[in-house]
């Protein structure tokens, strides 16, 4: 499943019914403020590998004691997210073989 979604309450409400390798958390996410949605992945969907995307750095160990697998700045290259996100999926994710479905 690849989403995009307007806000906490879908997100969960996603979690709750795919149970995702990887939820990308956004800190421009409407509803849920994101460090709150962390900790909701983390008892939901504990295999989720959370990734939360930040404007401004200083949320940054916040995000990490809330739950979060990585932490990425909004000016991080597309290329560099990517290949460190790779390295939190487990093998068999059809992203972590290379698989982009």
């Amino acid at each position: 499943m690849c989403a995009a979604l307007e806000d906490g309450a879908a997100a969960v409400a996603a979690l709750l019914v795919h149970q995702p390798d990887l939820l990308l958390v956004s800190d421009r996410l409407s509803g849920t403020f994101e460090l709150e949605l962390v900790r909701r992945a983390r008892s939901l969907a504990p295999t989720t590998v959370v990734a939360v995307q930040l404007a401004h750095d200083d949320l940054a160990d916040a995000a990490v004691q809330a739950g979060a697998d990585a932490v990425y700045s909004s000016r991080s290259a597309a290329a560099q997210i990517a290949d460190a996100l790779g390295h939190l999926l487990p093998p068999s994710s059809p992203r972590a073989s290379g698989d982009p479905s």
